[in-house]
């Protein structure tokens, strides 16, 4: 990452290595080291009554935790810390997953298995081979046979609580799914998760339908440091050990909170996915099998890698009913999930107005003074806020608060993962049908991006919109579980708890922070659903175009309405700020607007952690690479240049998640509409009349003397300024010359161009034909790299894919994002998560101006989400200006 020291000028940074894409759990620091178990500290003999019998020595609770909530100097100093306990008959460590379901009394119990769920291993040394039973029993003590003993309790407790989640998903389904629960918006989790497996892991190969993937999970990991991952991309998860480094205890497999909260992560993206599993195509030819999957969070700081860490803390509390994580890895110190913890440093309580609210505890680390930029502390927000919805079920529930201690914690619990599911699973949905009630909706045979889509644009612009555009967001999280809590727990009729009301949903969010939202959107963007369970008619209501769908026995009822508003007497502690508020700082502020990374070295650094659709991003080799950059802080010819804007915030509130893209939108107008051919070699020899784009206005600019396009709000029509693209795709699927769409997204990036003494903003395309003469392989990201995608308008500055957005935790009132960062201790670290990434044409001639429209939102923001009316912009709004703040970048190509 980035390391800073930032004054009122950049002066320096050093590049640190860039840690892997994988879900990692800090471990804080402390002074006291910790003594790895001497052999022979304990004499008892070892029981051998259980051989034969799959026993073996297991521990029910962290060292911690069995010594009465005080550290002991090592786990063998706990008494009977380690017992004798049922592990498997199995001769090896591995199991498989099964998922059963009652469907209702009219219907029989379904079940289903993966074969190979988990397996647990040493490490990941290709050399290690699993750990075999002894006598039909897992003899293996701690004393003696460490490694072997922690593979045995990783098994124990991977199975106690995989075999946890799988019994309350299917509780959640059969809520969800079943005739007798009828909540009013249909399920997002598919129907037929028996053939599409979406409980656990599978292979998105189309070759290999439905073919279960296994976890394999290393109970002791080496680590360069002492840490404790999951990683989506080889599906495995690592306790880590550094027997260098004893900040805390040297083995985290020891503290069960972390195991549970590393599973956590495991089941985030499993509920990330459940839409994005491909079924048995034999069962229902409807289902779609996407290109990509969804991950919660990527490197470094954004809000869905906080919900990531909040969820997982709350499925350590899933499983151990204690609102508190890692006090043995932490040594001593927790990481808090209720306000009413002794680890907290701030002065929070139960109270109104005291409790983890969002933005203020977003920098918020409970053992510290100094503010900290990192998903694990921000995401305490979403942890705290889980735990106190679950704690409030328990307490409000008639069917729930009368039960015993444990049923009562599995009954509530169970359904809190009800909401999670359908929440992360509409989040993630890379079909971009919403549920399968809407498969009825094809898409349209004369062009395929266009259809019945709703959520995340398209299946087309799924993972664009759900990484970049429309992410997972505290807003869009907290709107989601409002929405399945007022539908699927509170409702009057059916609801799985009606006496949790709406109002004390939307008090309870309001409390955290969270109720950001003004509507609740079940309207499915003007769909209406009725008829019988076994035929369905979906109506689309803005062009009364019917259809009869048999999708399956099990739908729900529909109850199609307007957009459900908040009740605002609920918001008291929300704060919502509109985006007229955010800018760069005034130059009388003496603040730098944005900050430029140029050395060598750390682009090199930064590139190797670009990705964009599961894949390495390419450079424009040639024409622009990190052997050119001087490291003058300077942007100059050739070079890949790193761009963080230090964003001001005008107002008297904070602001949360702030996001600033650089990524096409649609904010440029054909000059002739007949003119739609693409700037390339393959139209110029077939004498094609080529596109010239020219720059719509934002905000007055550019002006209509500077080339700028002006329209009057009125009748717009595909291809105007006015007219928002609704499928954001570029070129037309033709067999013919490459050809746009009238309203086809571009890059963010104009160039100035002097015309017989006149300025004016120009496209990229245009002033490279016209000034600089080039070839369209003298482009960044020419034909050769990028095909009939080939995009002239990017032929000088080329903003990099997996490089196009820019994430802030929060900024301050009446401040600057890099202050807020700095805090009271007047350092920041500067991450590749706060920076824009952008290739220049070493072509250009210095002296030459650029405008880059960067668009920038936050998800505490009054107006970037809604409408003047209130009702949710949907989502192709978001390919262009509207329901963003738009700032403008200008600058020269200097040597």
């Amino acid at each position: 990452m980035f390391k800073t020291s930032l004054g009122k000028t950049f002066q320096q940074y050093i590049i640190a290595p860039l840690w892997g894409v994988i879900l990692v759990l800090s471990l804080s620091s402390c002074s006291e080291f910790t003594e790895l178990p001497a052999e022979g500290t304990r004499t008892e003999q070892i029981d051998t009554t259980f051989y034969g019998e799959g026993r073996g020595y297991v521990f029910q609770q962290s060292p911690f935790d069995a010594n009465g909530y005080e550290r002991p100097t090592s786990a063998a100093a706990v008494p009977n810390w380690d017992l004798p306990a049922f592990v498997t008959l199995e001769n090896e460590l591995v199991t498989d997953c099964n998922m059963s379901l009652q469907l209702t009394t009219s219907f029989s119990t379904t079940a289903t298995s993966n074969e190979d769920c988990f397996k647990i291993l040493n490490d990941d040394d290709p050399d290690t081979i699993p750990i075999q039973s002894i006598n039909a029993g897992w003899n293996y003590p701690y004393e003696t046979k460490i490694d072997e003993f922690f593979q045995v309790n990783a098994y124990y407790h991977s199975k106690l609580i995989v075999d946890r989640f799988l019994e309350s998903l299917s509780r959640a389904h059969a809520r969800v799914h079943f005739p007798n629960f009828d909540n009013d918006i249909p399920p997002v989790t598919k129907y037929d998760f028996n053939n599409t497996n979406t409980f656990w892991f599978t292979d998105g190969d189309t070759n290999n339908i439905g073919l279960n993937k296994t976890l394999t999970f290393y109970s002791k990991q080496p680590l360069d440091q002492l840490n404790a991952f999951f990683g989506a991309a080889r599906l495995e998860i690592g306790m880590g050990f550094n027997d260098q480094n004893f900040i805390t205890t040297p083995y985290t497999m020891e503290d069960l909170s972390i195991v549970y909260h590393e599973y956590g992560h495991a089941f985030n993206y499993i509920l990330m996915n459940q839409r994005n599993v491909v079924a048995d195509q034999s069962f229902i030819t409807n289902y779609h099998q996407p290109l990509f999957k969804s991950s919660l969070g990527k490197q470094f700081y954004d809000e869905a890698g906080a919900i990531n860490e909040g969820v997982a803390d709350w499925f350590a509390y899933f499983i151990t009913q204690r609102d508190a994580l890692g006090e043995w890895a932490f040594n001593g110190l927790s990481r808090p999930m209720s306000e009413t913890s002794d680890s907290h440093s701030a002065n929070v309580s139960k109270q109104s107005g005291e409790r983890l609210k969002y933005p203020d505890f977003t920098y918020y680390l409970a053992t510290s003074d100094s503010p900290d930029e990192d998903v694990h502390n921000a995401g305490q927000i979403i942890a705290h806020y889980l735990v106190s919805l679950t704690e409030e079920f328990k307490d409000k529930c008639i069917s729930i608060k009368d039960l015993g201690t444990n049923a009562k914690h599995e009954a509530a619990t169970d359904l809190t993962l009800m909401l999670l599911s359908e929440t992360l699973g509409e989040i993630g949905d890379m079909t971009a049908r919403g549920s399968d009630v809407f498969d009825s909706f094809i898409q349209s045979s004369t062009d395929p991006y266009l259809g019945k889509f709703f959520t995340n644009l398209n299946a087309f612009e799924a993972y664009l919109w759900g990484q970049v555009v429309r992410p997972p967001t505290f807003r869009r999280f907290a709107k989601l579980m409002a929405k399945n809590i007022r539908y699927r727990i509170s409702n009057t009729f059916n609801g799985a708890c009606p006496s949790f009301t709406v109002d004390m949903s939307e008090q309870l969010l309001d409390e955290y922070g969270l109720l950001l939202f003004n509507s609740y959107n079940e309207d499915q963007e003007g769909t209406e659903l009725s008829g019988s369970l076994t035929n369905l008619t979906v109506t689309d209501t803005q062009t009364s175009t019917e259809s009869g769908s048999n999708i399956t026995p099990f739908l729900p009822s529909y109850v199609a309405q307007a957009d459900t508003q908040v009740n605002n007497l609920n918001r008291r502690q929300t704060v919502l700020v509109s985006k007229d508020f955010i800018d760069f700082p005034t130059e009388a502020s003496g603040e730098p607007p944005i900050f430029i990374f140029d050395k060598q070295e750390g682009i090199r650094e930064l590139l190797s952690s670009l990705t964009f659709e599961g894949q390495n991003v390419t450079i424009s080799e040639g024409l622009a690479g990190p052997e050119y950059n001087n490291g003058n802080i300077k942007i100059s010819p050739g070079e890949i240049i790193g761009i963080t804007p230090n964003l001001f915030n005008f107002s008297n509130s904070q602001m949360g998640g702030v996001r600033i893209l650089a990524n096409d939108f649609d904010h440029m107008k054909l000059h002739d509409s007949s003119e739609i051919h693409v700037n390339s070699t393959d139209n110029l020899l077939a004498n094609e009349d080529i596109a010239i784009w020219k720059p719509c206005q934002i905000d007055g600019f550019p002006l209509e003397t500077e080339n700028g396009v002006a329209e009057t709000p009125g009748s717009e029509s595909e291809g105007d300024c006015l007219y928002t693209t609704k499928h954001n795709q570029t070129l037309k699927d033709t067999t013919l010359t490459p050809e746009y769409y009238p309203d086809a997204p571009q890059p963010v990036c104009m160039v100035q161009f002097n015309d017989e003494n006149e300025s004016k903003w120009v496209s990229q395309d245009f002033f490279r034909a016209q000034e600089l003469l080039l070839d369209d392989n003298e482009c960044l990201n020419g034909p050769s790299m990028s095909g009939d995608n080939f995009n002239p308008n990017e032929c000088l500055i080329r903003v990099l894919p997996g490089g196009s957005q820019a994430n802030f935790g929060k900024i301050d009132s009446q401040q600057t994002w890099i202050k807020t960062l700095q805090g009271d201790n007047g350092n920041a670290i500067v991450s590749s998560n706060h920076t824009l990434v952008m290739e220049v044409n070493k072509l250009i001639r210095p002296g030459t101006t650029f405008n880059c429209r960067f668009r920038v939102t936050y998800s505490n923001c009054s107006d970037c989400y809604e409408d003047e009316n209130g009702n949710e912009y949907p989502d192709y709004m978001f390919a262009g200006p509207e329901p963003y703040k738009v700032i403008n970048f200008s600058f020269q190509v200097l040597d």
